[in-house]
């Protein structure tokens, strides 16, 4: 009799596979570098087929020779800095910054062993028997659990399952948050992929490999890792308060996901602009109270959320009265208001008389029938897929739309008609325009200088209007800006600052500008508009004919760029470029400038204008910048807010410079 390495039970070996599953013996694994079927760990774990492998680990069916029963095992195996000789046990681990990596992230793997090892007695909790070192790599047994995935049963389900179903894995995901809380760690992973249905319908909570220690009340670093539709806003940042109140959003978050069949939006992306539509509105039938508790797990602010896994789970059952979360909003901003209405009341006068009406003049103002024509450039990329491009320009139309949402609502007799074209032809066709005197209403005037501006419309009246409403000084150096070009002829939407963008891939060099990039002349390729910014930074010249399609193609390991190309790498370079904020004296430069034709009719170039105006708004830079990631917001606060989501580039903020410069104002040309 033999030991069938799949699904280990015992058979006869003359039948030469297994009856039972059909496993043949000698079938090498999924791929070279696993582990073997057969091969021993600590002279007792016999290795077996493989149950599942990702960009970090590798686990296997096992059988334990002492206590005769089957396990799982997961292998700490991180693709790209470990090797392995195929039919050998031990790993290979690479030099350098590598190795460093790799026991970085051993370290970390066996702090999960340890964290699930604590709660082993639980019975929603994945049961941990031993972990060891071993093999040069590390290795966690844990009991084989057998049934589906919660993500798995969703989907059998045709999408979605039935309100009682899903609260009831939610409960019991609850009552491991309870053990795990009360020992001040939270998971941070909690998803549908991370909860598992045995046979028997016990629930177990799976995958410690996020897990910290709780914050509690103080802000504290912890890497950031995180499932895109179930983590909170708060696990975007390196540096935040995290909690019990972040599991609860994702355990919310499942629940969305399990009853609507739809795939919650990111938070960082509600943070921008909360489009998310409750239960209830994707599907009637589910009860208000189940849509009330979903909604406060999941509301953005930390603070509205339940607090703890009692007040979530007595919510879920009807024990307590839930609100929404404006009621519960309003109901605080009540009590405090209670405790300071003296205050308050003569505040009020000063409030009064220093309110700005920010449409004070907007809404004095009748702008007559008119379409107006909108021209904007919009990068696409290296990407020869058809389809992404054409993805790719539906977002920019998507995000400039958006931003023109309000002008639109505020002036429906006005029709915009927006034509996006390739950032590659944009500089001919617009030329082409102005010769033929065919030019659109409203165009991004960005690469057209003397003496093309004489043909340009005054903005006078945008600043005015921001003037007149008290809110110019809201904007980084508009007010210089417009000191310094009394024609105003061009309105930037957004600035930029220097940045260099590195492929990890292939630069393995220090963080220092200096050294960073000038290794050697073929290292590097450089934006073209921005040569001069850094042969002013470096004090050398910077000739560079590669640009940005070099580093794409991974010709050479450093791009120097700036912010308006964020959105480009973070697309094109995904996972393997890293962010390196120029350390010298900064200085930024206005991009996205917007003209107006003088030669419009009369009612085209006074909607034109008027639609300016309202590109400056918070909710139009939010779109067009925060979302659309063209650069830096004008608009103070919301620049604020675009660091705040491109955590990224936060370090950016140290780089501002403080008050307006030369270098600051100049213009993308």
């Amino acid at each position: 009799m033999v030991r069938c390495l799949n699904c280990m039970e015992m058979y006869d070996e003359k039948f030469g596979v297994c009856p039972r599953c059909g496993f043949i013996p000698g079938t090498p694994p999924k791929e070279a570098y696993h582990l073997h079927p057969g091969m021993l760990l600590e002279d007792r774990y016999m290795i077996g087929t493989v149950l599942g492998f990702g960009g970090f680990g590798i686990t296997y069916r096992a059988w334990d020779r002492i206590l005769e029963k089957m396990v799982a095992i997961k292998e700490y195996y991180p693709n790209g800095i470990v090797n392995r000789i195929p039919g050998k046990s031990e790993v290979i681990i690479y030099s350098g910054e590598r190795a460093d990596e790799f026991r970085k992230g051993k370290e970390r793997f066996l702090a999960e062993a340890r964290n699930m090892a604590r709660f082993s007695t639980h019975p929603n909790i994945v049961n941990v028997y031993a972990f060891f070192e071993a093999n040069q790599t590390a290795y966690i047994v844990m009991e084989y659990l057998d049934g589906i995935s919660f993500k798995q049963y969703i989907k059998d389900q045709g999408g979605r399952v039935e309100v009682k179903v899903a609260v009831e894995v939610a409960l019991s995901v609850l009552d491991a948050l309870k053990e795990i809380h009360r020992a001040k760690i939270i998971h941070r992973d909690i998803s549908p992929d991370n909860i598992f249905i045995c046979e028997g319908g016990v629930i177990k909570v799976i995958d410690f490999g996020a897990a910290r220690f709780s914050a509690g009340d103080e802000e504290k670093t912890m890497s950031i890792i995180l499932k895109p539709g179930y983590a909170p806003p708060e696990q975007y940042r390196s540096k935040s308060r995290q909690g019990p109140w972040t599991d609860i959003y994702a355990v919310g978050a499942v629940l969305y996901r399990a009853i609507t069949g739809v795939m919650p939006e990111e938070s960082v992306n509600r943070m921008v602009e909360d489009t998310m539509k409750s239960p209830r509105e994707l599907a009637p039938e589910i009860p208000e109270n189940i849509d009330k508790c979903i909604m406060r797990a999941m509301a953005l602010n930390q603070e509205l959320r339940f607090q703890n896994v009692n007040q979530f789970e007595e919510a879920l059952q009807s024990k307590t009265v839930v609100r929404d979360v404006q009621s519960e909003l309003k109901k605080r901003k009540a009590v405090r208001g209670m405790g300071v209405a003296a205050a308050c009341g003569v505040i009020a006068v000063a409030s009064v008389a220093c309110f700005r009406m920010y449409q004070s003049r907007i809404q004095e103002a009748n702008l007559k029938e008119a379409e107006i024509v909108v021209w904007i450039p919009v990068d696409t990329g290296t990407d020869t897929d058809t389809g992404k491009k054409e993805k790719q320009r539906k977002e920019a139309e998507d995000s400039f739309q958006d931003a023109l949402k309000d002008f639109e609502t505020a002036y429906p007799q006005i029709r915009v008609d927006v034509e996006l074209i390739d950032a590659g032809e944009y500089e001919t066709r617009i030329r082409e325009a102005y010769d033929s005197k065919n030019m659109p209403d409203l165009f991004d005037s960005t690469v057209l200088g003397e003496p093309y501006e004489a043909s340009f419309a005054s903005l006078k009246e945008v600043y005015e209007l921001l003037e007149e409403n008290e809110i110019l000084d809201e904007y980084y150096s508009l007010r210089e800006y417009s000191e310094q070009d009394p024609e105003l002829k061009k309105m930037p939407l957004s600035l930029q600052m220097p940045v260099i963008y590195a492929n990890t891939r292939l630069y393995e060099g220090s963080p220092d500008s200096d050294e960073f990039v000038f290794t050697g002349r073929e290292s590097y390729s450089c934006n073209p508009r921005d040569q001069a910014v850094f042969s002013r930074l470096f004090d050398m010249e910077i000739k560079d004919t590669l640009g940005y399609e070099a580093f794409c193609d991974r010709g050479t390991a450093i791009y120097l760029g700036d912010t308006g190309d964020y959105r480009m790498v973070q697309r094109d370079m995904a996972g393997i470029y890293r962010v390196i904020p120029v350390d010298k004296e900064a200085e930024w430069y206005f991009s996205n400038q917007f003209s107006v034709w003088e030669d419009s009719s009369r009612n085209e170039k006074a909607a034109a204008i008027r639609a300016v105006y309202y590109l400056l708004s918070e909710n139009a830079q939010s779109a067009y910048n925060v979302r659309g990631l063209r650069g830096l917001p004008v608009n103070k606060n919301m620049q604020e807010q675009y660091f705040e989501v491109n955590t990224e580039l936060q370090e950016l903020k140290n780089c501002r410079p403080k008050e307006a410069s030369e270098s600051g104002l100049q213009q993308d040309q």
